[in-house]
Parts: C-alpha cells; structure tokens; sequence
C-alpha cells in the first residue's frame, strides 16, 4: 500500500522496517537559527526518508506535536496493515 507524506513523498508501507523516534537536532547555520525536529524512516531498500521540520524556538511545542502526528499516522496506518516494525 502506499503511503504519501505530508510534503509529497511516497513510499510502500510493506517496504518499512523501522520508523525512528523524534529527535531534536540543535541549530542549524544560517541567517536565522532554527532548529530541526526529524524521525526517519528506514525502508528494506536500503533507503531512509527523513521527515524533518525546522522551528524557531517560539515555535518548538506546535513543531514537535505536528511531526508527533505525522508519525502516529504512520505507525497506525502500517498497524492498520499488520505490518509490525521496531519505532524505538
């Protein structure tokens, strides 16, 4: 089955073998320092897809609970499937 991301991407959810937890990856470098939340997700391709949301600090709470949902979609929609993955 496949499974669209928010910003397009599409990958089969039978291709998934881990889906990773949240990680808050510090600043980045540039003009405005924002932040990087991710979680990626390993395929048996041999392929990750980082889902990553950058954030100013104002906005880290809204960030953090919009990528916690992108992942709980996920790991529903691959339950939903009886596809058991590791999302330690």
């Amino acid at each position: 089955m496949l499974y669209s991301l928010p910003d397009g991407r599409c990958f089969e959810l039978e291709q998934v073998s881990r889906v990773s937890r949240i990680r808050d990856e510090g600043m980045g470098f540039g003009p405005v320092d924002y932040s990087k939340l991710t979680f990626r997700i390993s395929l048996r391709v041999n392929e990750v897809v980082e889902v990553t949301l950058l954030y100013l600090y104002s906005d880290w709470v809204e960030q953090k609970k919009k990528l916690a949902s992108i992942r709980a979609d996920l790991l529903k929609k691959l339950r939903d499937n009886g596809i058991n993955v590791d999302d330690s």
